[in-house]
């Protein structure tokens, strides 16, 4: 081996720098957990939720108002009701000539 090879370096022209970008703070938070525990509920959070009872109250109204305008979709019927009588519709599927 020459001593050219020896000292070459891996052409890295591919691989991209990653440019340093300022971080965003977080906007997600992990406020509490609801449990249902023994027929019980029960909400697990941290002392510091639980020591400013204005934002605990907040939020706990704040669900509160999620459940209220919570929509639920009805589930669709699954037997289609024949349009017409019922004679009309056995008629359609007998009466046909084939």
């Amino acid at each position: 081996m020459s001593t050219e090879e020896i000292k070459k370096e891996p052409d890295n022209g591919d691989v991209k720098k990653e440019e340093a970008q300022p971080q965003t703070p977080p906007t997600d938070f992990k406020v509490a957990e609801i449990w249902i525990r023994s027929g019980q509920i029960m909400i697990d959070a941290s002392e510091t939720f639980w020591a400013d009872r204005c934002r605990a109250l907040g939020v706990l109204m704040f669900c509160q108002d999620i459940v209220k305008t919570a929509q639920i979709e009805k589930p669709k019927p699954k037997i289609i009701p024949v349009k017409g009588s019922f004679l009309n519709g056995v008629r359609n599927i007998f009466g046909r000539k084939k």
